[in-house]
């Protein structure tokens, strides 16, 4: 966690506190709103090539998306508390603070995505046949959203990093990192989902195979950077 502190920081405290306040917010913002709006590119990737596999593949991450979402949530809105505790003890310079919370943060998103993904991997076939999902969409439906809420774990750690460094002023670096995840996706997507080279055609579960990997990749690196 040393590394948190010791990190290179694109805004610094002084500039937080005695700076010009719309300079401020334009240099931590916009790296979080185009990092925000690339995160779109991981589905598009997945639907441009499930769209050479069939109707019915595209439509399952799109079936399955809605009761992911309220999962997602979850894990999402218990790690916003402990963002909020590294910001304080960052603008009251306690080093030690920042240290303790990044920690609790990181262990309360391990605990809380591996139980909320263990919900959703449990009651997710009983949610799309409550919700409606047409049968024939159902099967891939349910493959793509259980290798999805194997990437939720994943997917905790990368936020509690990204949350975490941009409370200590980077936000730069989530949004390089998050490039590099998108990037990975998209480069798998054709192998995993067709099927190219080695590979055996998987359509909608390579899908959801690529963005787990691709999660894995970018949140083993988040940790190393921590």
């Amino acid at each position: 966690m040393m590394r948190l502190i010791s990190m290179e920081v694109k805004v610094s405290r002084e500039e937080i506190l005695r700076g010009n306040i719309y300079r401020t917010l334009i240099k931590l913002g916009l790296p979080l709103a185009l990092s925000e709006m690339a995160q779109v590119l991981y589905d598009l990737a997945n639907v441009f090539w499930l769209g050479r596999v069939g109707r019915d593949a595209v439509a399952a991450p799109s079936a399955s998306w809605p009761i992911i979402s309220v999962f997602i949530a979850a894990v999402s809105g218990l790690l916003a508390s402990g963002t909020a505790l590294v910001s304080q003890y960052r603008g009251a310079g306690d080093e030690e603070g920042v240290k303790l919370s990044v920690g609790q943060v990181y262990t309360l998103a391990i605990t809380s995505s591996i139980a909320i993904a263990s919900v959703g991997f449990l009651f997710t076939p009983g949610l799309m046949h409550i919700v409606g999902i047409p049968v024939d969409v159902l099967p891939y439906s349910l493959s793509y959203a259980r290798i999805f809420f194997i990437s939720i774990v994943f997917i905790s750690l990368w936020e509690s990093f990204r949350a975490v460094v941009s409370a200590a002023g980077n936000t730069v670096l989530p949004m390089k990192l998050n490039i590099l995840g998108i990037a990975l996706n998209a480069s798998l997507d054709p192998f995993l989902i067709l099927g190219l080279g080695p590979f055996p055609m998987l359509g909608v579960t390579g899908a959801a195979l690529s963005t787990l990997i691709s999660r894995l990749i970018v949140s083993a690196i988040s940790m190393k950077l921590i």
